[in-house]
C-alpha cells in the first residue's frame, strides 16, 4: 500500500514560463494606447493567461489564441523578432493542447527558424522546451527529459535568469516521476536557490513540494516533512485552496505516516481530504479516504478507521475502477485488522475479479498491491499454487519497475512460501536474500543520508561559488566601469579641449566674416538708402505735381463750365421764346451741377471724392437764388457724412438737379411747399437718395415711365449708367423719388 499511495502524490506538474499575471493587471496593460513592443508582450501575457487555464474548456484556448495572433500579427509589423517568435511559440502549445500536433510543429518550426537566423539563443531554448512536450509519459520520458536538458543549455548560454529557474524546475519534475530522485534534488536545488533569489514565490510552493515527495521516496523523512511543511506554509501565504494544496497536504502526511507519526499523518490527511472534496476531484479524495484509513490502522484505531471507511464510501461513491479497488483494499485493510476475516476474505474474492475486468485500464502499481493482497489471501487459506501465481506476477512487475520495494517484497513472500511447502532450504536461502535486501536498504538509507548532506553541501558550496563569481564579476565590471570612465573622461576632456579650440576659431572667424558682411551690407544699405530717399523726393515731387495738375484741371473745368453757363445766360438774352429761354435755363443749371462737383473737388484735399451733404446745400442754395423761391419753398435735408467719388458724384448731381428743378417748377401752383432731401446708406450697403415734395404730383393719366421730356430721359439715362433702381410714387399728397444703387469706390490712381 505504501507504495502506490506515494506515487499518486505525485500529483500536479509544473508550469513552465511561470504563473500569469492577475487578470486586472493583464486587462489593463492591453487596454494601454500605443501598438508598440510593450503592447505585444501585454498581448502574450494575455495569451499565456488562457493557455495556463483549464483545457477542459475550449473558450479558454480561443481566448489564447486570438491573443498571441494579435501578438504575432504586431510584432510582424514591428519587424520585432524575439516577439514574432514568442507568439509562434504559444501558437504551437495552443495547437499542442487542442492534440493538432502538426499545426503545433509548424509553428514551433518557425520560431526555430527565427531563432537561429537572427541568433536569438534564449528563443532557441523555448524551441526545445515545448518540443519536449511533444513527448508523453513511460518509455518517452527520457526524449523530455533530454529536450528540456537542451534548452537548459541555450537559457545558461543566454542567461535568461527566468526561463532558467523554471526549466530546471520542470526538469527536477521529470527526474522525480523516473524515481532519480537525488538527480531531481540536486537540479531543484539550484532553481530553489534561483527563486529565493530573485523572489518568485510563484516557483517556491511546488519546488518545495517537490523536494519533500524526493525526500521522502528516498526514506529521508524529516527532510521530507521539512520541504513539504514549507510548501503548506507558501501555500497558506496566497490563500491557496486549490487542489496543489490538497496535493502538498498529502504528501506532508504521506512523509508523517512514513515516519510513524501517525498522528500527524492523520492531521494532514483530513486537510488534504478537506480540500479534495471541496475542489470537486473525485480520484484524488478516494486517495485521500484511504490514506486516512491506514493512518488509522497503523496508529491502533481499526474501528474508527471501519467507521470513518464506510461514511465516507457512503458520501463519495466511486466511479473508476481505481477508485473502487482502492476503496476495497482499504476495506480488506480495516477488516484484517479487527480480525473480521469472512469479510476481509470475501472482499478479496471481489477485489480479485474487479481488477481482473478492468486489468488493460489499471497502472502497474495497483496491479501490484492487488495482487499482493491475493497472495496473502490465498497463503493464509493454504493455497499455494495460486498464491504463488500471484507472486509471480508480481515478480514480472518488480522487473519491469525495477521496484527495489517490491523486490523485497516478493522475496519475503518466497520464503514464506517455501517454509509453508516445507521447502526449508529454500527458504532459508530466500530468507537470507530478504535481510540481505533488507539490511542493503538500510544501508541505502544511510547512503542517502550521507548523499543528501553531500548534496547539500556541494548546493551550499556551488551556491557560495556562484556568489563569489557573482562578486568577482562584479567587482571586474566595475574595475572595467572604472578604467573606461577614466578613459571615457580622458576622451572628454581632450574632445572638450580640441572642440572649444575649435570653436574659439570658429567663433573668431565668423566674427570676422561677420563684421566684413556687417560693413558691406552697411554700405549697401546706405547706397539703397541714398536710392530711396532720391526715389521718395522724386515720388513727392511727381504725386505734388500730380495733385497740382488735377486741381487745375478741375478748376479748368469748373471756369469752362462757368464760361458756359455764361454763353447760355447771354444767349439766352436775346431770345423772346419763353420755351427756348426755359430751355437754356435748364441747360444753365445742369452745367452748374457738373460745375459744382469740380469745385467741390478743387478746393477739397481730397481730390477723389466730394461730401454729398456740402455739394447738395450747396445745390440748394444756387437753385434757390436762380429761381428766386428762397421764401416761399421750404427745403429740408437729412443727409448722412456720406462721400462719393468722382464717377458716381456727377450722374448723383445731375439727377438731383433735375428732381429738385422739376419740383420747384411743377409741383407747387401755389408758390409754397416742402421739399425734404434724405441720402444714407441703407442694410445693404447702398447708396440711397430719396427727394420728396408735398405738392400736387403727376397727372394721374400720365405715367412717368413713358414719359418722354428731356428731363425724364436724362434721369432714366444716369440711372441706367449708375446701375440704380429708380422709383417714382406721385399722388395728390406730392411726389417721391427714390435712387438706390451700390457704391464704387475708384483710386485716385485710377482718376489720374
Amino acid at each position: 500500500m505504501k507504495t502506490i499511495l506515494l506515487m499518486l502524490a505525485i500529483f500536479t506538474g509544473l508550469v513552465v514560463h511561470g504563473q500569469p499575471k492577475p487578470w486586472k493587471e493583464l486587462n489593463r496593460n492591453v487596454s494601454q494606447p500605443g501598438n508598440g513592443i510593450a503592447k505585444v508582450k501585454a498581448y502574450q501575457a494575455m495569451g499565456q493567461f488562457f493557455a495556463a487555464k483549464p483545457k477542459s474548456v475550449e473558450v479558454h484556448l480561443d481566448s489564447a489564441y486570438y491573443f498571441t495572433d494579435k501578438a504575432l500579427r504586431l510584432s510582424k509589423t514591428l519587424t520585432y523578432y524575439e516577439g514574432e517568435g514568442m507568439a509562434c511559440v504559444l501558437l504551437s502549445r495552443i495547437w499542442r493542447e487542442r492534440h493538432e500536433f502538426d499545426k503545433a510543429k509548424v509553428c514551433n518550426n518557425k520560431a526555430l527558424a527565427i531563432a537561429r537566423s537572427k541568433k536569438l539563443v534564449a528563443l532557441e531554448g523555448e524551441y526545445w522546451c515545448e518540443f519536449s512536450y511533444y513527448f508523453g509519459w513511460g518509455k518517452e520520458q527520457m526524449d523530455r527529459i533530454r529536450y528540456l536538458e537542451k534548452a537548459l543549455v541555450f537559457f545558461r548560454k543566454a542567461n535568461s535568469k527566468t526561463q532558467l529557474m523554471e526549466v530546471l524546475a520542470s526538469l527536477a519534475e521529470q527526474y522525480t516521476n523516473i524515481s532519480e530522485h537525488r538527480k531531481a534534488i540536486t537540479i531543484a536545488s539550484e532553481s530553489l536557490r534561483m527563486c529565493r533569489d530573485a523572489g518568485r514565490a510563484d516557483l517556491l510552493q511546488n519546488l518545495y513540494d517537490l523536494l519533500g515527495i524526493c525526500y521522502t521516496k528516498m526514506g529521508l523523512y524529516e527532510q521530507g516533512i521539512k520541504y513539504s511543511l514549507a510548501a503548506a506554509k507558501e501555500g497558506d501565504k496566497k490563500n491557496d485552496t486549490s487542489i496543489q494544496m490538497a496535493s502538498i497536504y498529502n504528501n506532508l502526511g504521506l512523509a508523517h505516516y512514513y515516519n510513524r507519526n501517525y498522528t500527524d499523518a492523520e492531521r494532514f490527511h483530513l486537510k488534504a481530504l478537506e480540500l479534495a472534496v471541496a475542489n470537486k476531484d473525485d480520484n484524488y479524495t478516494h486517495v485521500v479516504i484511504n490514506n486516512v484509513v491506514n493512518d488509522l490502522v497503523h496508529g491502533g484505531n481499526a474501528k474508527r478507521a471501519e467507521r470513518f471507511l464506510q461514511e465516507k464510501l457512503k458520501q463519495h461513491k466511486a466511479e473508476n475502477p481505481d477508485d473502487r479497488i482502492m476503496d476495497k483494499l482499504s476495506l480488506i485493510t480495516v477488516y484484517g485488522a479487527l480480525q473480521k476475516n469472512s469479510k476481509a476474505n470475501n472482499e478479496t474474492l471481489t477485489l480479485i475479479a474487479l481488477a481482473q475486468e478492468h486489468k488493460p485500464a489499471l497502472r502497474q502499481s495497483v496491479i501490484y498491491n492487488v495482487n499482493a493482497t491475493a497472495i496473502r489471501y490465498f497463503f493464509n487459506r493454504k493455497e499455494v499454487s495460486k498464491a504463488q501465481q500471484y507472486l509471480d506476477k508480481n515478480k514480472e512487475i518488480a522487473r519491469i519497475t525495477e521496484d527495489q520495494f517490491y523486490q523485497r517484497n516478493n522475496t519475503f513472500w518466497d520464503f514464506k512460501i517455501d517454509s509453508l511447502t516445507g521447502n526449508y532450504e529454500q527458504a532459508f536461502k530466500k530468507y537470507k536474500t530478504y535481510s540481505d535486501r533488507t539490511r542493503r536498504a538500510a544501508k541505502q538509507d544511510q547512503d542517502n543520508q550521507i548523499a543528501l548532506l553531500q548534496v547539500e553541501y556541494d548546493a551550499e558550496q556551488k551556491s557560495n561559488d556562484i556568489k563569489q563569481k557573482e562578486r568577482n564579476i562584479q567587482l571586474l565590471n566595475r574595475d572595467a566601469r572604472l578604467r573606461n570612465a577614466q578613459l571615457e573622461n580622458d576622451k572628454t576632456i581632450k574632445i572638450v579641449i580640441y572642440t572649444v579650440f575649435g570653436l574659439v576659431l570658429i567663433i573668431a572667424a565668423l566674427l570676422l566674416y561677420s563684421f566684413y558682411m556687417k560693413r558691406k551690407s552697411v554700405r549697401q544699405l546706405e547706397i539703397k538708402q541714398a536710392i530711396i530717399e532720391h526715389k521718395n523726393v522724386s515720388l513727392e515731387n511727381m504725386a505734388e505735381e500730380k495733385e497740382w495738375l488735377l486741381r487745375e484741371i478741375h478748376h479748368r473745368v469748373k471756369n469752362n463750365l462757368q464760361i458756359v453757363m455764361s454763353l447760355l445766360n447771354s444767349q439766352s438774352a436775346f431770345l423772346t421764346d419763353a420755351a427756348a429761354i426755359a430751355a437754356l435755363k435748364n441747360s444753365q443749371q445742369r452745367v452748374n451741377a457738373m460745375s459744382l462737383i469740380h469745385q467741390r473737388l478743387y478746393t477739397n484735399e481730397n481730390m477723389s471724392s466730394i461730401n454729398v451733404r456740402d455739394y447738395v446745400t450747396e445745390m440748394i442754395e444756387y437753385l434757390k437764388e436762380s429761381y428766386q423761391v428762397s421764401r416761399n419753398i421750404r427745403f429740408v435735408t437729412h443727409i448722412e457724412d456720406v462721400t462719393l467719388d468722382i464717377g458716381p458724384a456727377v450722374p448723383v448731381g445731375l439727377i438731383l438737379n433735375e428732381v429738385l428743378t422739376n419740383a420747384i417748377r411743377h409741383a407747387f401752383p401755389s408758390g409754397t411747399g416742402t421739399v425734404t432731401i434724405e441720402v444714407f446708406i441703407n442694410s445693404n450697403e447702398n447708396f440711397v437718395l430719396r427727394v420728396t415734395d408735398d405738392g400736387k404730383g403727376l397727372d394721374q393719366a400720365i405715367e412717368w415711365e413713358s414719359t418722354g421730356t428731356l428731363g425724364m430721359r436724362l434721369i432714366k439715362g444716369l440711372s441706367k449708367e449708375l446701375d440704380a433702381s429708380l422709383d417714382f410714387t406721385s399722388n395728390s399728397t406730392g411726389t417721391v423719388t427714390r435712387l438706390e444703387f451700390a457704391i464704387k469706390y475708384t483710386a485716385v490712381e485710377d482718376l489720374t
